[in-house]
C-alpha cells in the first residue's frame, strides 16, 4: 500500500507552531494548489485548491524558521486524517491533513523583485507565467527527508 502526497504550492501564511508534550514540537501551514480547466462553454477557468500541512519536531522548528506566507514549496508527505465531534451540532467531522516528510522551498516572494532590481535573475525561477507551471519532480533537487537524509527529488539517497 502507498500513502503518499507530492504538493508544489504557495503558503497562504506564516506557520503556526507549538511545542506538544516535553519533548516535541508541531507546525501547521496551509497551502495552495492552482490549476485550470474549461468550463461547460468552453471558457478557461481557475480554481485554487487549499491543504493543510503538518510537521513535526526537526521539520516543524526548520518550517518555523525558513517558511513564510507566499514562498513556493515543493512538499512530500502522506495524507492522515483529522477526526474530532463537533461541539455546537454533535457531528463527527474529519480534515484531511497532510504529515510533512520532506520538503524544500523553490522559492520566495520578492526574491525575483530583489534580484531584477539588481539586475540578476534569481537561479531556477521561471522567466515568464508560461514557465511558473508546476515543475518536473526531477528539476526540484535535493531534499532532507524527517530522519535528516539528504534525498534528490526522486527519493534517491
Amino acid at each position: 500500500m502507498l500513502n503518499r502526497v507530492t504538493l508544489i504550492g504557495n503558503v497562504g501564511g506564516d506557520p503556526e507552531s507549538r511545542d506538544v508534550g516535553d519533548a516535541h514540537q508541531v507546525a501547521t501551514f496551509s497551502l495552495a494548489t492552482s490549476y485550470s480547466f474549461r468550463d461547460g462553454e468552453g471558457q478557461r477557468q481557475e480554481a485554487t485548491d487549499w491543504h493543510q500541512v503538518v510537521a513535526w519536531d526537526r521539520d516543524a522548528a526548520n518550517v518555523a524558521q525558513l517558511v513564510r506566507k507566499g514562498d513556493l514549496l515543493f512538499v512530500e508527505g502522506r495524507l492522515d486524517y483529522d477526526v474530532w465531534k463537533d461541539r455546537r451540532s454533535g457531528q463527527d467531522r474529519r480534515e484531511a491533513r497532510v504529515r510533512l516528510t520532506s520538503w524544500r522551498k523553490i522559492h520566495s516572494p520578492g526574491t525575483r523583485r530583489n534580484a531584477a532590481a539588481a539586475g540578476d535573475v534569481y537561479p531556477g525561477e521561471p522567466e515568464s507565467a508560461a514557465e511558473t507551471a508546476a515543475p518536473d519532480v526531477g528539476e526540484v533537487g535535493d531534499m532532507t527527508d524527517a530522519a535528516g537524509t539528504s534525498r534528490d527529488a526522486r527519493g534517491e539517497s
